[in-house]
């Protein structure tokens, strides 16, 4: 079958989906100023706020302590169709590890919570094997985690996942945090292999998938489509990328001032992330290829380039920033770092 299911409503957003990236960032600010007021418990010294790719402490000794906490979101649904539990299990570990990785984290500790309506040991053990994968990609440790049975909750199909990592370095002369950024330097863009983990309940949107009816949204998830060469399940199947080799080969060749992990917020909102006071940087549309998937989800929503740029990755999953030519299979120079009050500007 070709191209399953009716085209929905033009004009679709992520927040007409169900997802609204505003409230998220609400929710942050009404937090912030009573999450500051447990600092002081920490032990050791805050070297950035929270809204940061992960949170960093130093503690008296001198040893610096990277922390982030992420999900797979609705991709989940994927390995509920396809019972391809593996691939979420990397999506979790890359989720978590490639926010650490922004800041020079090459080794540390994971940890896990599955909750699952049923505990089936094979499926579980899936999970786990995939997260296990992405730890030996990052060099990360599984240090144990948390299992929980919720019948009635969860549907017997059905379970949700969390990741926790502890980035680990002896003192913060290793952190690579963007203050050296300034104008003039080079973003450039390293390739991703799809939508990874993010924008998915957009994608569900625009190709009308019901997941209350599990025939229909079967049907359409294994329908062929020839933009992609395969079946919509196929592409989104594939997890997503762990950049801690890439960064590690980029590293002893080139100088890095920065990188920024593309997740929610999409190409619009975190670029900017890394960028010292003073700096903006401008990306350039077309200085990169752009895997088919993002062109027929634009097309068949009819959504806004706007939309998309606050969404998906784009073809870009992870950002590095260098005063270098950079020229490396992969990795794109896609813009440039100007000054400015820390926006994305699209050129």
């Amino acid at each position: 079958m070709a191209g399953g299911g009716t085209e929905p409503k033009e004009g679709l957003t992520y927040e007409g989906a169900g997802v609204s990236i505003e409230a998220g960032e609400e929710a942050v600010d009404r937090i912030r100023e009573d999450a500051a007021s447990t600092h002081k418990y920490f032990g050791g010294k805050p070297i950035n706020a929270i809204g940061g790719f992960a949170f960093i402490l130093e503690l008296p000794c001198g040893t610096v302590l990277g922390f982030s906490t992420d999900g797979v979101g609705t991709k989940l649904r994927t390995a509920f169709i396809s019972g391809y539990h593996e691939l979420v299990g990397i999506d979790l570990a890359a989720m978590v590890f490639n926010d650490i990785l922004v800041y020079g984290f090459i080794h540390g500790v994971f940890l896990d919570y599955i909750s699952q309506g049923v505990q089936k040991p094979d499926r579980t053990k899936a999970i786990i094997s995939g997260m296990i994968r992405g730890c030996h990609m990052a060099q990360f440790g599984l240090g144990g985690g948390e299992m929980a049975e919720l019948p009635g909750f969860y549907k017997e199909e059905e379970y949700d996942l969390a990741g926790f990592g502890v980035g680990i370095l002896p003192d913060r002369r290793h952190l690579i945090m963007g203050e050296s950024i300034v104008p003039g330097m080079y973003a450039y863009g390293i390739a991703s292999s799809g939508l990874h983990s993010n924008g998915f309940s957009l994608l569900w949107a625009t190709f009308g998938i019901d997941f209350k009816d599990p025939d229909q949204a079967g049907e359409r998830l294994n329908a062929h489509y020839p933009e992609l060469g395969r079946t919509l399940l196929e592409e989104v199947s594939v997890p997503t990328i762990l950049y801690r080799q890439g960064i590690l080969d980029l590293n002893d060749k080139y100088e890095i001032a920065g990188m920024a992990n593309v997740t929610g917020g999409g190409l619009a909102r975190n670029p900017q992330r890394i960028l010292p006071p003073g700096c903006s940087v401008a990306i350039k549309r077309g200085s990169w290829p752009i895997p088919p998937i993002f062109s027929l989800i634009q097309k068949r929503g009819n959504v806004a380039q706007s939309e998309m740029d606050k969404t998906f990755n784009n073809g870009i999953g992870f950002i590095v920033y260098s005063p270098n030519e950079i020229r490396e299979e992969g990795v794109y120079k896609i813009g440039q770092v100007v000054e400015g009050s820390g926006e994305v500007i699209f050129i």
